[in-house]
């Protein structure tokens, strides 16, 4: 029951130009606005918005210009690598899209969000379950039944330091993060986890890992001392959530 909160005010700028603002509570240290991917998905929609004016450049009130206030209240942790920016951005996208008028497809805002981040698709698709494919952008609907099963095969516990605070772009940066994984099939993870597989290594190859935990476990050396302690005291194999720092 951890999500985070969000607030978008709307009224006209009278600067003649565009205006976003974000507010976020707690304040993220050392993470410009232009940065913060909220701000970008604002920025990126005023780019439509942009094109509609040009395109009934006889209609005053679509030539207008905007200041857009974002209020962010951060509840799931920052650089936790739980999707939070993510689907922060996302929701910014259909929020604007429907409050500015635009009647962008999903389709588009599909592309929009890639462009943002490669979790940013699948929180376009909100309330429904996927395989995710590429750079987060290829998305396979999976059935709540099938969702179900799997889901009730597993355990698990999130678990976060909040004095580790881990920026994805850093790990995805890291020249030591293998880009060069064998594709795994849908099938496959379905039949594993009903099977209890899915925490084991398969074939002695470990194919279920996740390629940013090591880096992280590197770069991050009291991420790496926290896993072990945890797994020395419950006696269970624990992996970390997209580029950390939580596990599970």
């Amino acid at each position: 029951n951890v999500y985070d909160e969000l607030q978008i005010n709307i009224s006209q700028s009278d600067s003649g130009k565009n205006i976003i603002k974000v507010n976020t509570v707690p304040e993220i240290v050392n993470l410009k606005e232009s940065d913060n991917l909220c701000y970008k998905a604002a920025e990126q929609i005023l780019l439509y918005n942009n094109i509609n004016n040009s395109n009934n450049s006889n209609n005053n009130k679509n030539s207008q210009k905007f200041l857009i206030t974002i209020n962010l209240k951060k509840n799931i942790p920052n650089g936790a690598g739980l999707g939070g920016g993510s689907s922060d951005a996302a929701m910014v996208l259909k929020i604007l899209n429907n409050k500015l008028h635009l009647h962008l497809s999903e389709n588009i805002l599909l592309q929009i969000a890639q462009n943002l981040g490669a979790d940013v698709p699948f929180f376009i698709k909100e309330n429904k379950h996927y395989f995710v494919e590429g750079i987060g952008e290829q998305l396979t609907e999976i059935s709540n039944n099938k969702a179900n099963e799997i889901l009730n095969n597993m355990y698990y516990l999130i678990l976060k330091d909040d004095s580790i605070v881990i920026p994805t772009p850093m790990i995805y940066k890291d020249e030591n993060l293998q880009r060069n994984s064998p594709k795994i099939d849908l099938v496959n993870i379905e039949n594993d986890i009903s099977n209890n597989n899915f925490f084991a290594n398969k074939d002695n190859k470990n194919i279920y890992k996740n390629n940013l935990e090591s880096v992280a476990m590197n770069l991050f050396p009291k991420l790496n001392s926290l896993k072990t302690y945890i797994q020395n005291n419950i006696n269970e194999n624990i992996k970390m959530t997209g580029s950390g720092s939580a596990m599970f």
